[in-house]
């Protein structure tokens, strides 16, 4: 973590599947059941790919990370998936996918805006649409193809399966990515109304947090003691100790919600080529203009008046520049950070 400078490590820890001999936290990875493990969800902006925030434990405390971050919900109601394990598809596959979606009411509105049947196709496969990238990928379905194929395969029977979906190939496509990432995984719905898919250990009162430096949520654990949550204070700050459990797609979390809003409706998030710089990165796809800009749309919205003054700010390097924004952003949500430590 130190060398590359961000979290990101901490997505690849599980807590339902790790070696219990192995006495290590449970924010560092175990290497050794990687095979085991459900399969990493796309990049995301969860945490406004600010800058990570951590704290050294003292020598005798060696077994403690301290990370700064927000809790953004927290796990309501957990969902247990049961995929098979075969490599092609089967008709019980489908079966699980309408059990979870039939315990909701597709036709109900979603938290914030739009359709809880939209919220549904995309989170089942992490929101993983050619739309995503700049230029688009040509093997990926495009948003509208994955709605027609979650439609079709919640209104399908076992002759329909036989009959029409093996022999589609977008749907066929489209429950293959759905299946790779909600395989090992559970289905929650937060207490704010969100939706999203989790770490198969993911438990009702787990906390929902994004970390900064880690672009995907994380769902965490109190660690208690006897009845209470053991905590501590420093620096004036109450600390509370958690256990990682894993990352987490949560719908409403993946595109820096916690900290800036949510984006405007007229905008979306795209993974774009930076010809200048030779590496991809997020940017943000305007549907009225049909234009692709880096500057988030949302920074002159929160800042109001400030966003002018801290354009003409000139003499900061990028580093400088990003931790004076992220201030005045969250200050202006009255969005507060909090430590984490993590054991």
């Amino acid at each position: 973590m130190d060398a590359v400078g961000d979290l990101e490590l901490l997505l690849y820890c599980d807590l339902g599947n790790r070696d219990s001999k192995l006495a290590i936290p449970s924010w560092v990875p175990d290497w050794g059941s990687m095979e085991r493990i459900a399969m990493p969800f796309p990049p995301a902006f969860a945490d406004c790919l600010w800058p990570s925030e951590v704290q050294r434990s003292k020598p005798e405390d060696d077994r403690t990370l301290k990370a700064k971050g927000v809790q953004m919900d927290t796990v309501m109601e957990v969902i247990e998936l049961h995929f098979s394990d075969a490599r092609y598809l089967r008709w019980q596959d489908v079966l699980e996918l309408q059990r979870v979606a039939n315990c909701s009411n597709l036709t109900d509105m979603y938290v914030g805006s739009g359709m809880l049947v939209d919220a549904l196709f995309r989170t089942f496969n992490a929101g993983f649409y050619r739309e995503r990238y700049d230029p688009p990928v040509a093997s990926l379905l495009s948003e509208k193809e994955g709605r027609f194929a979650f439609s079709k395969l919640m209104e399908c029977t076992s002759t329909c399966f036989r009959h029409d979906i093996r022999g589609n190939t977008k749907i066929r496509r489209y429950l293959s990515q759905v299946l790779y990432y909600m395989k090992g995984r559970s289905f929650v719905v937060t207490e704010g109304g969100s939706i999203g898919i989790a770490p198969k250990a993911t438990r009702p009162g787990d906390w929902v947090c994004i970390l900064l430096g880690c672009n995907i949520p994380l769902v965490i654990r109190p660690v208690e003691r006897g009845n209470s949550i053991q905590t501590y204070t420093t620096d004036e700050k109450e600390i509370s100790r958690f256990q990682i459990v894993g990352a987490t797609y949560i719908n409403t979390a993946m595109t820096g919600e916690a900290f800036l809003g949510p984006l405007p409706d007229h905008y979306r998030l795209v993974i774009k080529l930076d010809s200048g710089k030779q590496c991809f990165r997020m940017s943000f796809f305007n549907k009225h203009t049909s234009k692709t800009q880096w500057a988030d749309p949302r920074w002159k919205d929160v800042l109001g008046e400030k966003y002018e003054e801290l354009l003409k700010i000139k003499d900061l390097n990028e580093k400088d520049r990003k931790t004076v924004w992220e201030r005045e952003a969250l200050k202006a949500r009255g969005t507060e950070l909090r430590w984490f430590d993590f054991v």
